[in-house]
């Protein structure tokens, strides 16, 4: 009965649920087998923030979800509500867990199951299970003899909501036998809910093509590498560097939590290295390199440290592409182990700059830990940003005007010419020379920006308000 922890994308993700002080996190500890979420006795929630930890259990990779306390704060209903409706966008198959006292089902109980229900709703209930803790309290009952005990009515119409589903936990013993037991139930749920939604599930989870942008340094490669979750063998290049380490656009693909996503990394301009041609070319290539477009234009900064180069990264992307771009891109930060307790979202509306670099991108942004062991959970925030985004677009991918043209040219030569190969070769180096004469056309108006930003006064890369001005 192998268990070890893992950072790869698991096979059942298990949300806990339920009240402040009913051992959430402790039967978290319990599945994992080890102290991984705070766990004590306390009046008010020691769990304040959504949390995940993953392990290998019988050789499935198992991720547990602890979450706040049902009415903890005045906040608390929202971050919850949040997580749910992750994990069941997620291709990760997923179950939720009602954690309830034994010893105890009150009126509180009752509002917080009521509660839970309206948050997962109809799909969730039907993959949800109450989990009753303190084992040790039921005094040799059996589930079934506490459900029908007398003065148990509450109880008893709670259950019948999980269709009679529960489980008695006892987080005081050691045995994983209790732990194999529930693995075995609750998977059994996840595959009854799975086939009676399995349209849903196909749907749910089409390809994803996105392209890295950004100066040198601030972890585009690295972020890729996060993404795809790939051997080191197989990975981009990356290393603790000013200077870009990647020379030309490269593409990597791999199956992420059951879609097939591509991840395109590009160079970054740095001082002296990277000239602003060489990097709008290869933006262009990207493009290309995408096939049937790009879902995604992925604009990566680094916490806390910005720029002139990031400015000129975003008023390329503008040129290259066109305004329209914009409805198709997200900041991803990266270092997110340098935000330590502060909120992001504060720094957001407190910085100038920050925020209108932000609102350019439509609001959306994500945070990604590339040092985190626990990869899988930013990797799931950054694509329901992606996919909420094809869906405001229409569900469908960005497609450049020129790479377009492109593209169809190459279709035609494929379909119609023997001589495939040696006519794509040609179709490329005119589009490589189109793409050349497109670059000499903006050179002028891309030099007059630069001189104009590299004149402003003190930290002329934290303003990006004339970046939001029309082309």
């Amino acid at each position: 009965m192998a268990e070890s922890r893992m950072a790869e994308s698991p096979d059942l993700r298990i949300v806990l649920l339920g009240k402040t002080g009913v051992g959430k996190s402790a039967s978290g500890n319990t599945i994992l087998g080890s102290k991984a979420f705070l766990s004590k006795r306390s009046l008010v929630s020691v769990t304040k923030e959504c949390a995940e930890e993953m392990c290998i259990i019988n050789d499935r990779k198992i991720s547990v979800v602890d979450t706040v306390g049902i009415f903890s704060t005045n906040s608390s209903d929202g971050l919850i509500e949040a997580e749910c409706k992750m994990a069941m966008e997620s291709p990760v198959p997923c179950v939720f867990l009602v954690i309830i006292k034994v010893d105890r089902f009150t009126n509180e109980e009752k509002q917080a199951v009521e509660r839970i229900e309206d948050i997962v709703g109809k799909d969730g209930m039907k993959r949800s299970c109450i989990l009753l803790t303190h084992g040790d309290m039921a005094e040799e009952l059996t589930v079934d003899e506490m459900i029908r005990e007398e003065g148990a009515e509450d109880f008893r119409e709670a259950v019948m909501k999980f269709q009679g589903r529960c489980h008695l936990f006892n987080n005081k013993i050691e045995s994983r036998d209790q732990v194999y037991k529930l693995l075995t139930k609750l998977e059994a749920l996840q595959k009854t809910a799975s086939n009676m939604n399995s349209e849903n599930t196909t749907e749910s989870s089409p390809e994803r093509r996105i392209v890295l942008l950004g100066r040198s340094g601030v972890g585009k490669s690295a972020s890729g590498n996060t993404i795809l979750g790939l051997r080191r063998s197989e990975q981009f290049r990356s290393d603790c560097s000013f200077n870009s380490v990647t020379e030309n656009s490269e593409a990597k693909s791999a199956l992420v939590a059951g879609r097939e996503v591509k991840v395109i990394d590009t160079p970054g301009l740095s001082k002296g290295k990277r000239t602003p041609q060489h990097v709008f070319n290869e933006m262009m290539k990207s493009c290309l390199l995408a096939e049937e477009g790009l879902h995604a234009f992925v604009l990566v900064v680094e916490l806390g440290r910005f720029e002139k180069n990031d400015d000129e990264i975003i008023y390329l992307l503008k040129k290259a592409f066109g305004k329209e771009a914009l409805k198709y891109a997200v900041v991803l930060f990266t270092h997110g182990d340098k935000l330590s307790s502060q909120n992001i979202e504060q720094n957001i509306q407190e910085n100038k700059d920050l925020k209108t670099l932000v609102e350019m991108c439509g609001g959306r942004y994500c945070i990604f830990n590339n040092k985190s062991r626990n990869n899988e959970r930013q990797v799931r925030e950054l694509f329901t940003k992606v996919d909420e985004m094809v869906q405001v677009n229409g569900g469908t991918a960005y497609v450049g005007e020129i790479v377009g043209k492109a593209r169809a040219i190459m279709r035609e030569l494929k379909d119609n010419d023997t001589n495939y190969s040696d006519r794509l070769r040609t179709a490329w180096e005119l589009l490589c020379d189109l793409v050349d004469f497109i670059w000499e056309v903006i050179s002028e108006s891309f030099t007059s920006f630069l001189t104009k930003v590299r004149k402003l006064p003190h930290k002329p890369a934290h303003n990006y308000s004339h970046l939001s001005q029309p082309l």
